[in-house]
């Protein structure tokens, strides 16, 4: 529900929503009208006035009230024409691991079968056209075939590479960490030399992986205590920061399609 006749939040975030960002090139200046159920939300919130239920957007991000909102509500798929080069559908998908990636992609359908990839899906969705009627006489005969058989352009593998490189740098920083702290507790390795009796057995004393060395130095009664526990310490915060859950799978869901018509 709206209040009066006041441009909606959704005209000025609609197309922002489309490409996957929220930037200052798509909030409108006056004022929008937000829906009654929203203001509990952002009452308090800067630029919000609840006497009149409109808000004023000024460098809205991604985890603002009225983003979140105006996300939500076109996550089930919306339908729009524009003006396009060549006949074509547009077919734009969220693609998301988890909390921490979300991008917008785009696959542009055409008649004779083929289909690209679209970098900037707000591109195609500029010059709005009527939508009446659209569908059944340009698109019914062909799209949904289409539709049924498209596979969404997958994003994500820069975002895991990266996440990867992230992790292992991460445990190499901790390996050094860990080596040090070895050192600082046990002392460096000492060289190992067996005896006349053949026997082979490493100690903390001749052991050269630290993480090894210090389990067998906090498990040495010879050694006092507190040495031994700040040992266990050292340990259990090294297998802490080097545990790192795998990423969720991706998961895709339609976005809303864009029919454009020369």
């Amino acid at each position: 529900e709206m209040r009066g006749t006041t441009p909606t939040v959704m005209a000025g975030l609609g197309p922002a929503i489309f490409a996957g960002t929220v930037t200052q090139r798509a909030l409108a200046p006056a004022p929008l009208s937000v829906p009654v159920a929203w203001a509990a939300e952002l009452a308090g919130l800067p630029g919000f006035d609840p006497a009149t239920g409109t808000i004023v957007l000024d460098g809205v991000g991604r985890c603002h009230p009225v983003t979140r909102r105006a996300i939500a509500s076109v996550r089930h798929g919306r339908v729009c024409a524009a003006r396009g080069e060549r006949l074509s559908l547009l077919a734009t998908y969220a693609v998301e691991i988890g909390t921490m990636f979300r991008r917008i992609v785009g696959l542009q359908l055409f008649p004779d079968g083929t289909a690209a990839e679209i970098g900037d899906p707000l591109a195609l969705a500029q010059d709005a056209v009527p939508a009446d009627g659209l569908w059944q006489s340009r698109f019914a005969d062909w799209a949904p075939g289409m539709l049924a058989t498209a596979t969404p352009p997958d994003p994500t593998a820069g975002f895991r590479q990266a996440h990867q490189a992230a992790c292992d740098n991460a445990d190499a920083v901790a390996a050094a960490w860990l080596r040090r702290r070895a050192d600082d507790l046990c002392g460096a390795p000492e060289p190992w030399i067996g005896d006349l009796f053949g026997d082979t057995a490493e100690t903390w004393r001749t052991c050269s992986d630290p993480e090894q060395r210090l389990t067998m130095f906090a498990t040495d009664s010879g050694i006092p205590s507190a040495r031994r526990e700040a040992a266990e310490a050292v340990l259990k915060r090294f297998r802490t920061v080097t545990v790192h859950p795998p990423l969720p799978a991706a998961t895709t869901r339609v976005v809303g399609y864009v029919m454009a018509v020369p």
